[in-house]
């Protein structure tokens, strides 16, 4: 409501301000040139502030799905029968036109098959933590985050490129894919996020 009051002052002040100089530049009305000056300026600043207006108006219209919470994922490795996941948390930690997230999460298990054996989950002895670098809810309602995962040998960087499924307001589902870089165990393929309904809950 706020804003719209604001862009009704904007607009009807550069009417006002275009109309009264093209009239004088035309000759109908006379105004000293001094004033004359001030009203460029004037007209200037409307534009300059409709333009703010209408960049601030459209981020704060930006769909920001609450994400935070508990989650438990799956990553399928593309071209190979294999996966891996576990749990994470997702954390607010910045708000503004573009929340930010601290993402910290465990793999837990991993899973490999054949076509003619569907093989079995096997679960870590020890779990490898993984940390966000970034991660931010961007402008088409989706999730993005850098992260690292420690292994006993070596840290392996990835990145994530999340697309959100909402309902009423809040993010049930994640899904996108997922890029584990060289040197460290490269290899890409889908990421999916579920939200996890107790402790127990860590499997898809």
């Amino acid at each position: 409501m706020l804003f719209s009051a604001i862009a009704w002052i904007i607009i009807v002040a550069f009417g006002v301000t275009f109309i009264v100089t093209v009239l004088a530049l035309c000759g109908v009305i006379e105004i000293a040139p001094g004033f004359l000056k001030l009203l460029f300026g004037k007209m200037i600043l409307e534009i300059i502030a409709g333009g703010f207006y209408l960049f601030y108006s459209g981020l704060s219209s930006f769909p920001t799905a609450d994400i935070s919470g508990e989650w438990k994922y799956r990553c399928t490795q593309q071209g190979a029968n294999y996966q891996h996941g576990g749990i994470c948390t997702i954390e607010k930690i910045g708000g503004g036109l573009v929340p930010s997230y601290k993402i910290t999460g465990q793999r837990l298990w991993t899973h490999k098959w054949t076509d003619t054996d569907p093989g079995k989950l096997v679960t870590y002895t020890q779990p490898l933590t993984w940390t966000s670098e970034w991660a931010g809810q961007t402008d088409d309602n989706s999730l993005k985050f850098t992260y690292t995962v420690k292994t006993a040998t070596a840290i392996i960087n990835g990145f994530t490129d999340g697309k959100l499924k909402i309902e009423k307001g809040k993010a049930v589902f994640i899904f996108g894919p997922f890029y584990q870089l060289p040197p460290s165990d490269p290899m890409f393929g889908a990421i999916e996020f579920g939200r996890r309904t107790n402790d127990k809950d860590i499997y898809f």
